[in-house]
């Protein structure tokens, strides 16, 4: 990372962290903190990441310095990086549909590439969220980690999108890269919900066990005083 690179992301930090401690038009400010700086004439993927870094990062400062409402107006921020996200993953879309309607052979590799990081949208914007979730322990920083679990259970409005338009996309490709447009497409909701069916049962199972040796205690104890009458 340049040194202009760092110093981009330290102010749409700062510029994020006063939107949402001041805590108006939270989902507003955030999405046009946003927007300014993921706009670029091609998909960057890596520097996207740490954008949205930098923006989780924010988010859970500002969203610190009011502990009481700390998940609300992490949730308010993070629907505001979504909007900004979709405007992005249009715009990409858009791009590498042009681009692959004009191609030759000789940039397939190129068009993988592109296919292959906007498929991958929604879990990079998680991704890089919980890497920001991970830089403190106060109550931003909880409601962030929170909120990125319950939305790679859930799924989100950019995953929805992305699946939706890719499959379209994939319609009007050719048969080489139709299958790197569709790969893995809802695969990660699909774990990820899976991993949260697994975690209930545990639990279940758990509380089941605990229950069940409670009851025998009971017994146990039901018995004991009946035998000293």
């Amino acid at each position: 990372m340049t040194e202009q690179d760092n110093t981009n992301a330290e102010n749409v930090q700062e510029q994020v962290r006063q939107a949402v401690a001041a805590g108006e038009n939270i989902t507003r400010e955030v999405e046009q903190v946003a927007r300014e700086a993921l706009q670029t004439g091609q998909l960057e993927f890596a520097r996207m990441q740490r954008i949205i870094e930098s923006i989780g990062r924010g988010a859970s400062a500002g969203a610190s310095e009011q502990p009481d409402e700390a998940r609300s107006r992490v949730n308010e921020a993070f629907e505001g990086l979504q909007n900004a996200m979709l405007h992005t993953f249009e715009s990409a879309r858009l791009a590498t549909k042009e681009q692959a309607a004009r191609a030759e052979k000789f940039y397939e590799q190129d068009l993988k590439t592109r296919l292959s990081e906007l498929r991958q949208m929604e879990s990079a914007m998680l991704d890089s969220l919980a890497a920001a979730a991970k830089s403190g322990s106060d109550a931003g920083t909880a409601a962030l980690d929170d909120l990125v679990k319950h939305a790679r259970r859930t799924g989100t409005r950019l995953g929805d999108e992305v699946e939706h338009s890719m499959q379209k996309l994939a319609a009007s490709l050719p048969a080489a890269l139709k299958e790197t447009a569709l790969a893995g497409l809802g695969a990660a909701r699909e774990v990820s919900a899976r991993a949260a069916e697994v975690a209930s049962g545990v639990l279940s199972s758990v509380a089941e066990q605990l229950h069940t040796r409670d009851a025998g205690k009971d017994d146990k104890k039901d018995g004991s005083d009946d035998s000293q009458h």
